[in-house]
């Protein structure tokens, strides 16, 4: 498996800020101790909203007009934000093709932190539920004024990549853009496992990653999907290090000689409800 110190030289791990645009090194749990953030850490995140909410405490305090819309409160967009995702995602003309996310579908966000995609998502009739380890990352996604034509609202909810608290099969598409990048190589594994259990058959997984072999690495291992043809690719006017993958969940029983589908992409939910954990 690729070492923390060979993740952090696959490149930049960008962060499309509502404001401006700082280049951050590629996540690295191991690279705290040079200065770089550990990235795989829930205290770091949780650190790091705690003071965005802070931050948009004082601005709203200071303000003499009360800031309205989704852009008033903090938000953080990794590698792009939806206005450049919109496209790529769910436009049949796009690079996904008939692949794209499409209206009425189920996705799942992970890592959401405090971005506002899976608002964006649900502006576009998309049932979005996004998830996040950092109760502060949530507070802050939450605060946000809705977009006027979104509806009904994204829903948001705690919970671990590694152990997704929801059924299997319940999801038409899961979105990822920066929380696989991220990980420690061993936790990557188990997140992936986990989002191929939780993809109904001819779901897709859409990842937008600074490395293109990294995920493919740990991909390939789960026999539950199948890279969707043409990708992974790069998409136009984003950072030329961004990679966009995509997986598509196979049938049950497809690649298995005893019909009971992939190993590690099979099982029940995880709280018995089909609703996620908080």
């Amino acid at each position: 498996k690729p070492s923390s110190s060979m993740r952090a030289r696959r490149g930049n791990f960008r962060c499309a800020s509502c404001r401006h645009t700082p280049p951050v090194r590629a996540p690295c749990i191991m690279a705290a101790s040079a200065g770089i953030p550990a990235y795989s850490d829930k205290g770091y995140w949780e650190r790091r909203y705690v003071a965005g909410e802070r931050a948009a405490e004082e601005a709203q305090n200071y303000s003499p007009v009360p800031a309205t819309g989704p852009a008033s409160a903090a938000c953080t967009e990794w590698y792009a934000n939806w206005e450049a995702l919109r496209t790529p995602l769910c436009s049949l003309g796009g690079p996904l093709g008939s692949l794209a996310v499409q209206p009425h579908s189920q996705v799942l966000e992970l890592g959401c932190g405090d971005s506002g995609l899976a608002e964006g998502l649900a502006a576009t009739g998309l049932c979005a539920l996004a998830i996040d380890f950092s109760p502060a990352a949530l507070r802050l996604a939450t605060r946000r004024p809705a977009l006027p034509c979104c509806r009904p609202r994204p829903a948001f909810a705690a919970a671990d990549v590694r152990r997704l608290p929801v059924r299997s099969g319940a999801f038409d598409v899961v979105l990822d853009k920066g929380c696989f990048d991220a990980l420690r190589s061993r936790d990557s594994a188990a997140m992936l496992q986990e989002v191929c259990r939780v993809l109904r058959p001819g779901g897709r997984f859409v990842c937008l990653s600074n490395s293109e072999a990294l995920l493919r690495s740990h991909a390939r291992r789960l026999p539950g999907w199948a890279p969707a043809p043409g990708t992974p690719l790069t998409l136009p006017d984003l950072d030329d290090e961004v990679v966009l993958h995509c997986y598509v969940r196979r049938a049950p029983g497809a690649g298995s000689a005893d019909g009971r589908g992939p190993p590690g992409c099979t099982g029940g939910a995880a709280d018995g409800r089909g609703r996620p954990g908080g």
